[in-house]
């Protein structure tokens, strides 16, 4: 009994693990879906906003309640300012240059983040400490915190799914995803889309770092991290596929979660680098590798 109540607990933690995964998964895959851009800061985008939401929260009080939407508004205008300053003149190159470029771009962005946010906020792990009671639930124990984070990113996913599906702007979004030539023919404002849509995908970083900080410490190393994981799910979930990309998630949240308690935590990590491997060697026509 004693074991089946600690891998229900394991399991939970998987589930909350893999949500996360999912929301920063899904606003990179947004991102390049409609842009083509390889965005190798995005993970440092989720660490910042998590250590200003920590930092929000420890010395100013602000609530994650409050500082979720604001994290949403602030890395809404950061990314948008972002892609039209940094990244909009690299579109007009050919597809090798461009490639190049963003990725030299969103590396070099990362590591002056990291540096600047080192010097301001210090190197130190920071996280959002809310009081938590312990629920039991079906043999296993699950915190507040956990239920209050996976009714966050349920939230989050489903107005995302609904504004994607409903609203003229993800009408917008989808018929670039499917052919940028058609839907700039019949009226679609390309340039501005793609600028909203990075805008959009980093509103989401934004978001998933403040979730993150409430369940797990935070500091700007964890975004490279949380970057390769985005992409490896990407990769097994399919570009666009909110479906597939939340599957995925959840599969790598859970397995991480399995091999730290029957393996070792040190080997966790080293999943989804094992997962992506598995997956550029076994399925080379992945949509993400071979999309242009």
């Amino acid at each position: 009994m004693l074991s089946f109540v600690l891998l229900a607990q394991v399991v939970s933690g998987g589930l909350v693990m893999g949500g996360l995964y999912a929301m920063v998964a899904m606003g990179l895959s947004l991102i390049y879906g409609v842009t083509r851009l390889l965005n190798f800061a995005h993970g440092t985008f989720v660490a910042l906003a998590g250590i200003l939401g920590s930092i929000l929260f420890s010395s100013l009080g602000i609530h994650p309640a409050w500082s979720i939407p604001l994290a949403a508004a602030t890395f809404f205008a950061f990314g948008f300012g972002f892609y039209n300053l940094l990244l909009k003149s690299v579109m007009k190159h050919d597809h090798f240059k461009m490639t190049i470029g963003t990725v030299l771009i969103t590396i070099g962005a990362f590591m002056v983040i990291e540096d600047l946010a080192s010097a301001a906020a210090g190197p130190v792990q920071r996280n959002i400490l809310l009081p938590s009671t312990t629920i039991a639930a079906t043999g296993g124990i699950v915190t507040t915190i956990q239920l209050y984070v996976l009714l966050g990113i349920t939230a989050v996913t489903v107005a995302l799914h609904a504004f994607l599906k409903h609203s003229w702007f993800g009408r917008a979004i989808r018929a670039l995803t499917q052919d940028q030539f058609a839907a700039t023919a019949y009226g679609v404002p390309s340039e501005l889309i793609r600028g909203a849509t990075f805008a959009v995908g980093t509103a989401m970083a934004g978001v998933s770092g403040v979730l993150y900080a409430m369940t797990l410490p935070v500091d700007l190393h964890t975004g490279f991290i949380l970057t390769v994981k985005a992409f490896t799910v990407i990769a097994i979930g399919g570009i666009g596929n909110l479906t597939g990309t939340l599957v995925a998630s959840i599969l790598l949240g859970v397995t991480e979660a399995l091999v730290a308690f029957y393996v070792s935590s040190e080997w966790a990590p080293a999943v989804s680098i094992v997962v992506l491997l598995a997956v550029l060697v076994l399925a080379p026509r992945t949509d993400f590798i071979t999309h242009r």
